[in-house]
């Protein structure tokens, strides 16, 4: 009986699968990530019992601005690191002069506009914002916050590139816990409310990113600064800042734009809802981080990486689809168990998020080719292209809709982007991804939202009828995905061990 059961389960999941260097990296920054989500929904009842919706609205708006000041003064350098490293493998020390002139750059020049912004910035941000959050202390906070942030990324950046996975793990735990801890210090033992969550986020940033710099300065730094390293990583970033600007007003800038719409406690809400429809963008962002470099390697090593590629598309669209329905049609009993009631209507805001991060998961491997190829300058032309249409669609439907439509519209833009994504990647490398029945999977995805929307929470139907979801959604991506991609080839020849 145990044998059979085996020899079923390995012709479904190949024990070849558990081997692979990318799965374990993937499983790590996956771990790392589900580490702090898991402790953030235990905290989920702390903090919206000290925290009003209208406090959890101001995190959500000085979120998006800090990320976009973010976008800004990286100036792409982040991503120029974790492709030219490959440029470099041979030679150590051309490493350390790149990686040197682009740091002193980075932390000269942000340095110096987050200085000008805290000195002078404050008529700015009261006539740009209008959301009546005050400049001192918390935006001053906020541009304090943004400059570790800063510092942090490139050298995390540089590890990622190394492959250096329990590294970055270390680094991201040790910063979160800090954070938490200081966090629930001054907002449950001090009862400093929003202002001690701010203060206890900027301190714990400022900490980490000084010991992760540390690390950049021992291993890698040359007191030289070289203009054409940085000449060279500015022309691969610089065009990513408008793609990533773009990126940023796709993902934020709905709350930006609800602040002026509605009231701040339903910011709070959709902030809310928002934030547990963001465990799926740790999943691809987790997956992505171990996926871009194996990708960049394989492609330059391998003579034959479409099988890999698409194996690992298969089994990536039909894991992350089931977790995007379970997600989904159980948002209202988990926001219904973790938040006092006044809460509670967050968790419509949750299913539309989390299948718009599944479909960013898939242009994250579509659009590798454009990254590889470096032809980043065609990035900021298509996301923008979803960027304008989704303010163009909140600026029409939120008045009419509320809220709800902000979450939707934020769908419907990814699934645009993906669309012109793929059509401009297959141009530069054609590829046959599983376009056609990744349609099929996302149209089952949203059928079955919409029939859970339709009954009772905690009721015996409810749970038999999202149980049996589950179960017809496992032996549907079977047969569209793993089935398929099992016939193509044999499993030594296609999943990735090295």
């Amino acid at each position: 009986m145990f044998s059979s059961v085996s020899k079923a389960f390995q012709e479904v999941v190949p024990i070849n699968f558990f081997k692979s260097k990318l799965l374990h990296q993937s499983g790590f920054y996956l771990l790392g990530q589900t580490l702090q989500k898991a402790v953030s929904f235990l905290l989920l009842p702390v903090w919206t019992i000290y925290l009003t919706p209208s406090e959890y609205g101001y995190m959500g708006i000085l979120t998006a601005y800090s990320n976009i000041v973010h976008i800004l003064l990286m100036f792409g350098i982040y991503a120029a690191v974790t492709r030219h490293y490959f440029d470099f493998k041979n030679n150590h020390e051309a490493q350390c002069r790149y990686v040197s002139s682009n740091f002193i750059f980075l932390a000269t020049v942000s340095g110096i506009v987050l200085a000008i912004l805290a000195l002078f910035g404050r008529p700015f941000w009261e006539q740009a914002t209008g959301s009546g959050i005050p400049f001192r202390p918390y935006v001053i906070l906020m541009l304090i916050s943004c400059y570790g942030g800063l510092l942090y990324r490139l050298p995390y950046s540089l590890f990622q590139a190394q492959q250096k996975v329990p590294k970055c793990i270390t680094f991201d735990l040790g910063g979160f816990f800090l954070s938490t801890t200081l966090s629930l210090i001054m907002v449950v033992g001090w009862k400093m409310g929003i202002f001690g969550m701010l203060l206890g986020g900027c301190i714990a940033q400022v900490l980490i990113a000084l010991v992760i710099t540390g690390f950049l300065l021992k291993e890698w730094f040359v007191p030289r600064l070289e203009w054409r390293h940085i000449s060279s990583t500015l022309a691969f970033g610089l065009p990513i800042v408008p793609h990533l600007l773009s990126g940023w007003a796709l993902a934020f800038v709905d709350r930006v734009m609800l602040a002026r719409m509605v009231p701040m406690a339903e910011v709070g809400r959709y902030t809310l809802g928002y934030t547990l429809g963001m465990v799926m963008l740790m999943i691809v962002s987790s997956i992505n981080e171990a996926y871009q470099p194996y990708y960049y390697n394989l492609m330059t090593s391998s003579s034959n990486p479409q099988p890999k590629i698409l194996r690992i598309v298969s089994y990536y669209l039909a894991g992350l689809g089931l977790i995007a329905l379970i997600g989904s049609i159980f948002a209202g009993e988990l926001v219904a168990l973790l938040t006092p009631e006044k809460y509670h209507s967050s968790a419509r805001y949750t299913p539309p998020i989390l299948l718009g991060y599944f479909v960013v998961g898939l242009y994250y491997f579509v659009s590798s080719p454009i990254f590889y190829h470096k032809k980043t300058h065609l990035l900021p032309i298509i996301t923008g292209i979803a960027a304008l249409l989704n303010i163009t669609l909140n600026y029409l439907l939120i008045p009419k809709f509320g809220a709800i439509a902000a979450a939707w519209n934020s769908l419907a833009c990814y699934a645009v982007m993906l669309v012109i994504y793929y059509v401009v990647a297959q141009r530069q490398h054609s590829f046959p991804y599983p376009f056609w029945r990744a349609v099929l999977l996302l149209a089952f995805l949203l059928a079955a939202i919409l029939i859970a929307g339709s009954v009772s929470l905690f009721t015996p139907a409810a749970w038999i009828l999202k149980s049996a979801m589950v179960c017809v959604y496992v032996a549907f991506a079977y047969l569209l995905f793993i089935k398929p991609s099992r016939s193509a080839s044999t499993v030594s020849q296609d999943w990735p061990i090295q």
